[in-house]
């Protein structure tokens, strides 16, 4: 499945993240840009789908963070801890946030970043 091309997926990535002759860091600040503009906050993850604590995402880590991933702060107690999203299993988000983490998930699987 990983192999299959998701032409919709594609097509959105490409109207909302990509434009011809972006280099690398370009493409990178596209996808931040994407991404804040998708993201409403808070959502609920797991870090994993068998944890049964759930955490709340409260912020995404400025853009100067990423490094192959999306930092993400989590709400805990009164602090705030910072993960990249692929580690996490997202349950509780609005569907413009859940399409934006599948659409990063699905480009990550296509090795495109």
């Amino acid at each position: 499945m990983e192999n299959t091309i998701d032409i919709e997926r594609e097509q959105r990535i490409l109207e909302k993240v990509l434009q011809e002759g972006l280099d690398d860091t370009q493409i990178i600040d596209a996808w931040y840009e994407y991404m804040q503009a998708s993201f409403l906050f808070p959502f609920k993850v797991k870090m994993n789908e068998k944890e049964e604590e759930i955490f709340e995402v409260v912020e995404l880590a400025p853009r100067e963070q990423f490094e192959k991933d999306f930092i993400v702060g989590l709400r805990f107690g009164d602090d705030v801890m910072y993960t990249p999203v692929l580690t996490l299993f997202i349950f509780g988000a609005a569907p413009k946030t859940k399409l934006a983490l599948e659409d990063w998930r699905y480009w990550q699987t296509k090795n495109k970043v």
